[in-house]
């Protein structure tokens, strides 16, 4: 027996010293690469193998870089030149999706530039989707523990601002509906001087004016708020109350004050929140931080953007989100709706042209009850439409419900010449009723 006992030991330290070596990798820094020319950088990363999660599609990085002058990409090699010289903390956040290691770690990384170029053009990515002044994206759904990072643009948009835009920024998170926080900011990037203010202060900027005329055309006496012919004066008193409103949902907010946007300029600011470990346990759940743009201008009205955020526990792009889940079975009736958004995206090499979405619906939901409420890619339904156009067909049994979009061009993440991640995501959403009869 005592002849085995020295090769038990050898190889005793030599799977500890595995272990070691594989948690070391697993959490390693995600190290940036620049390649400088005069003022123009292109960026390469070296991150640690990715570890596939069984079963599930092909694992792989999402990105997000900061360039250090307000500037940003999704790409996974961008290619950067700097207007002016000097030294630019460069940042990559780098997702892991369908990998079942960790997340790795950010470390900012500082780049020289010594030549300049105030000719220098870069390809922005797109931003915003709607037709507003305010936006919020994020780099990635939440996960307990994970930093992630809130990209904030605003813009001026009017056509007929003969001055620059200027206005107060607010940013509402964890909501009180929840009994814990789930955010905790721990850093602010900011290019264009916005400042940091306190409440009152963007009161005191609010506009002044509050005339509230009561219109001759409107023949039922209701009062509303008006200014001149050419364009509605804002209602402080009004702007004020809605503003409170929001805040009485939330425990935590920040307010910056941003001045002199020119027409048809967009900029960013970048804010850095850990997800906290002790949030949400439900990975279901879905969160919302909410941006208020409190504009200066008395006939430009308060603008709302609400992102919506579904916590997870590992990073996967195609996801079902439903809203206030808890109910009570006391006041679930027949006429009681419930909304869910399926999400998915093509991480593919090339663009889809037909998804097919299959959902399972419990016997406690009536499948003929279904209303689909909004859609991205939007198409007309195939009933209306030829063959060959874009169109969003369904197939509905009694246990479940198929969407399929047909002629569509989704393209792919890991698709040449593919920049903006949202371009490769779409989502369906429905409404859908209790049964009439429904066991407790």
């Amino acid at each position: 027996m005592k002849s085995y006992k020295p090769l038990l030991w050898p190889a005793f330290l030599l799977c500890m010293i595995n272990v070691a070596e594989a948690q070391v990798t697993d959490s390693a820094a995600a190290e940036i690469d620049p390649q400088i020319e005069n003022n123009r950088v292109k960026f390469g990363s070296v991150l640690r193998p990715l570890r596939q999660i069984a079963g599930a599609p092909a694992s792989y990085y999402s990105y997000f870089w900061e360039f250090g002058d307000g500037a940003y990409s999704f790409e996974k090699e961008p290619v950067h030149t700097y207007k002016d010289t000097g030294d630019y903390d460069v940042r990559l956040y780098a997702t892991n999706n369908y990998d079942d290691g960790k997340k790795p770690n950010m470390r900012p990384r500082r780049v020289r530039v010594n030549k300049r170029s105030m000719l220098a053009e870069n390809k922005t990515p797109a931003f915003f989707n709607g037709d507003g002044s305010l936006e919020i994206k994020s780099n990635q759904m939440p996960k307990p523990g994970e930093d992630m990072v809130l990209l904030i643009g605003y813009r001026n948009r009017s056509a007929n601002s003969a001055s620059g835009l200027s206005g107060s920024l607010m940013l509402l998170y964890n909501e009180k509906q929840f009994r814990q926080n789930s955010f905790d900011i721990s850093d602010i990037r900011s290019y264009n001087q916005e400042k940091t203010i306190g409440f009152e202060t963007m009161m005191a900027w609010m506009p002044e004016t509050d005339m509230i005329e009561e219109r001759e055309s409107n023949k039922h006496g209701l009062f509303t708020a008006s200014g001149n012919e050419h364009a509605p004066v804002a209602d402080r008193r009004q702007m004020m109350q809605r503003i409170k409103q929001q805040m009485n949902n939330f425990r935590q907010h920040n307010i910056w004050r941003i001045s002199d946007v020119q027409r048809g300029e967009e900029k960013f600011m970048f804010v850095t929140i850990n997800t906290l470990p002790d949030m949400i346990k439900d990975t279901n759940a879905v969160v919302t931080i909410t941006g208020l743009f409190v504009p200066d201008d008395p006939s430009m009205d308060m603008e709302e953007f609400n992102l919506e955020l579904q916590i997870v526990a590992s990073h996967d792009p195609n996801r079902m989100m439903l809203k206030k889940k808890k109910l009570n079975y006391r006041f679930t009736g027949r006429n009681r709706e419930n909304t869910y958004k399926v999400q998915f995206q093509n991480t593919g090499k090339g663009p889809a042209k037909k998804v097919a979405i299959t959902i399972t619906v419990p016997g406690l939901l009536n499948t003929s009850s279904i209303e689909v409420v909004d859609m991205k890619p939007a198409c007309p339904w195939c009933n209306t439409n030829s063959g060959t156009q874009s169109c969003i067909d369904t197939v509905v049994t009694k246990d479940s419900i198929q969407f399929i979009f047909n002629n569509i061009y989704l393209p792919g993440t890991q698709q040449d010449g593919v920049s903006d991640p949202d371009s490769t995501k779409g989502f369906i959403k429905y409404r859908i009723r209790f049964e009439k009869k429904m066991n407790k």
